[in-house]
């Protein structure tokens, strides 16, 4: 007795057509993510940079505040 057999395989190429162009198109949208968070980071680190100069320019403003209040406190001292 002979078995026979048949295979068949078909591939309908507007299917990989559709899925060929969406894998395109998220490899374009990755690109377009990579490079906006890159310049997030770039200007986070900017800010970053900003927020530390504003606090070094908070600390020496305290310390004139603080030594006026003491220069106006020996200013009235021989007042009392």
């Amino acid at each position: 007795m002979t078995d026979i057999a048949k295979l068949e395989i078909r591939i309908e190429s507007r299917d990989s057509k559709k899925a060929e162009k969406s894998l395109d198109n998220l490899a374009k949208k990755g690109g377009k993510a990579e490079k906006s968070l890159d310049k997030m980071g770039k200007e986070a680190k900017g800010a970053a940079r900003a927020t530390d100069k504003l606090a070094t320019s908070s600390r020496k403003a305290a310390r004139a505040t603080d030594g006026l209040g003491k220069s106006a406190k020996g200013a009235t001292s021989p007042l009392k």
